[in-house]
């Protein structure tokens, strides 16, 4: 099964029980980011053993219109 089969609504909840302090979600195959975004707020725990939970939310570059790699790269 792939991660893009199976909606992060399914999974969030159990991730956010894991004693971590930083999550890393990537959400660029996922259709419906809006209840993911609530999902994430509501489960943010502030003692997570002591530190305080960071989700850090990421999108693949080709996922963003407008992306010009030629513009983004440095001048050799």
């Amino acid at each position: 099964m792939h991660s893009a089969d199976v909606p992060y609504n399914n999974l969030l909840g159990s991730m956010f029980d894991i004693d971590a302090g930083y999550l890393l979600i990537q959400l660029a195959s996922e259709r419906e980011k809006d209840p993911v975004y609530e999902t994430i707020g509501q489960n943010l725990r502030s003692d997570a053993e002591g530190v305080t939970q960071m989700a850090y939310l990421g999108v693949a570059i080709r996922g963003i219109r407008g992306w010009n790699r030629r513009r983004r790269s440095p001048t050799i």
